[in-house]
This record gives C-alpha cells, structure tokens and sequence, in this order.
C-alpha cells in the first residue's frame, strides 16, 4: 500500500492542523521562525506491549512546543489538536536560553487505535 502515510507521517501532518509551524528534529541554524512553533521527533525506541497472545510496538514521539510568553489558549488549541492522536504526557518549563516558554509532550500513536 504505496500510498498510505507512515505513523510519523500521520503524526507530524496532524500537528500541523493546529496553525502553528513546526519540523522534524530541528530547524536549520538561525532559520527558525517567530515564535510559537513546535519541533517534532521520533524516539528510537518505542513502547512493546504484550500479553497472552498479542504483542504490539508502538512508536513514541516527543513534541516541543515554543511560546514566547505562556499563552493558554494558543497552548489549548495545540493541545486539542494533539488529543486527536491520542493520550499524551506534558511538562512545561521557561527556558533562559532560549528566552521562552516550552511545553515538552510525549505520546504513543497508534494507528488502529
């Protein structure tokens, strides 16, 4: 099947919905736009679930999302449309490098879920 999109793909174009620019992995050096935008990536080990007689690997992904100021409701809006992959873990922290606030999510996806 050619022309189904692969989990990561499915992922990053639905984070895409939310208005907000992001990439994978980062962006090129002193490229990146204004604030907000979030960064996209794959961790090289995923979550193995099994019992009985069933077993799934599942990849896990982590989203960085930048803020220049803490705004709720452009965090909300991300947030919905993240919920549409499925359950997610968050933390949220002020960066002085960076000079900005990043909300760190991590989630499973599962395509048949």
């Amino acid at each position: 099947m050619p022309n189904e999109m692969r989990p990561d793909e499915v992922v990053f174009s639905t984070l895409l919905t939310s208005g907000i620019e992001g990439t994978k992995s980062a962006w090129p050096f002193k490229k990146e736009p204004p604030l907000p935008w979030f960064v996209f990536k794959q961790r090289k080990k995923g979550e193995f679930y099994a019992d009985d007689g069933n077993f799934a690997k599942m990849q896990r992904y982590e989203v960085d999302l930048y803020q220049s100021e803490e705004d709720g409701d452009q965090r909300d809006a991300f947030e919905e449309v993240l919920g549409l992959l499925g359950p997610y873990a968050c933390y949220e922290s002020w960066t002085p490098m960076e000079n900005c606030w990043v909300t760190s999510y991590t989630l499973t996806y599962h395509p048949n879920k």
